[in-house]
Parts: structure tokens; C-alpha cells; sequence
């Protein structure tokens, strides 16, 4: 996590050094959401993660004195983990999140702190369960109509597909404030192999 930062991120491969310097402006922006959109391996988790390293962490904190490590300004939640941190809100009885840290669990991240110029990151949104999406969908609306800090959403759904998956309110609440950077380029991950698609992989030979 802490080696993802904005050096690390290769800038002249996936040609988004525009949209690079936009992200690391974006905690000083007038907007509430930075939505990062584009294929798959193009970077986007390791620029969120750089955001949140770029905004450091909180040093006077109970997380901290509980579990000898500090909490970042901006929490990090993978959208697969927020469907179960919804689920646990909404049905305690099931005790689904006995396991999660305290302050990841859906009530601790609707307590934005301002203050701290804090935000809750979302990765992979598009990732999670689709089977109880009604519950998500509650959930999410919920977040982004109360929450008080910042948001950061990536994503591999255009905004066509966002629509289709979540519907209107949901679009209309990411855009009301937005800043929406589409990240360019070819899959990083396969780049060991030589090739700069899936297609290219899948019919290549080996030898």
C-alpha cells in the first residue's frame, strides 16, 4: 500500500499525466466526488492509493493506541467489502462484521470528520454481489447523500453502465459534485507477457 504512490505510478507508459496532477488536486477542490473510470489494469487502485498517501495519516487516534498502527485520512474500502459493511448495518443480527476493525464498519464510515479533511475511498465499485443489489443501492445512496467528507470511486463501468447497475438517483448523487478522470492505457498486468490485451493473450502461442 505505501509503495503505491503517485512516483510510482507510470506516468509515460499509460500517458495520464494530465490526469494524474487532477487527482492529486482534487483534495483541494471545490468537488465532493472523484470518480476514476477506464479498463482494467490501468492504474486506478494504485492512483486511489497514492491519493491516500498523499493525504497522510492521523497520528492521535484510537486505532492507533489499539492496534500500534496509524489510520489514514482517507479510508480505503473495497466495494465487495462496503456490500458486507452495509449488510452488517442493516441486519445486526447476523453478525456479519464481528470481524472487522471498528472504525470500518458501516457506521464509522458515515461519521465523516471534515475537520480532518477525511474521505472514504471506493474501489472496484461495480465488483460486489449483485444478487441483494436493492440493499447496496440503499446503502450507497445513503453514503453519498449523508457523508461529510470527500469521495474516491474506481471503477471499470462507464457511466452508461452505472446507470444500468444502480440507476438514476444514484448517477444524479455521483454527478451532482464530480470530477470524473477517465484513466487511458493498456492492462499493466500483462505486460509480462508481452502482449497489451486479453485477446492478444488468449491467441498467442507458447512455444
Amino acid at each position: 500500500m505505501k509503495t503505491k504512490t503517485f512516483k510510482t505510478y507510470n506516468t509515460d507508459q499509460l500517458k495520464n499525466e494530465s490526469q494524474v496532477k487532477e487527482i492529486k488536486d482534487f483534495p483541494d477542490s471545490d468537488k465532493k466526488i472523484l470518480l476514476l473510470f477506464g479498463k482494467t489494469g490501468t492504474g486506478k487502485t494504485h492512483l486511489s492509493y497514492a491519493l491516500m498517501n498523499q493525504q497522510g495519516f492521523r497520528d492521535s487516534d484510537i486505532r492507533y493506541s489499539t492496534f500500534g498502527f496509524r489510520q489514514p485520512n482517507y479510508k480505503f474500502v473495497p466495494s465487495r467489502k462496503l456490500y458486507f459493511l452495509i449488510l452488517e448495518a442493516m441486519y445486526p443480527s447476523l453478525d456479519i462484521g464481528k470481524n472487522f476493525l471498528p472504525e470500518y464498519t458501516y457506521r464509522a464510515l458515515m461519521s465523516g470528520d471534515t475537520h480532518y479533511n477525511r474521505g472514504i475511498i471506493i474501489d472496484d465499485l461495480g465488483s460486489e454481489k449483485n444478487d441483494e443489489k436493492e440493499n447496496f443501492k440503499i446503502g450507497i445512496t445513503q453514503l453519498l447523500e449523508e457523508y461529510r467528507g470527500k469521495f474516491v470511486i474506481t471503477t471499470n463501468l462507464d457511466i452508461s453502465d452505472i446507470q444500468e447497475r444502480y440507476g438514476e438517483k444514484i448517477l444524479s448523487r455521483i454527478s451532482e459534485s464530480c470530477l470524473p478522470i477517465k484513466i487511458d492505457g493498456d492492462d499493466y498486468r500483462l505486460r509480462n507477457f508481452g502482449v497489451s490485451s486479453v485477446s492478444e493473450l488468449t491467441g498467442a502461442k507458447c512455444d
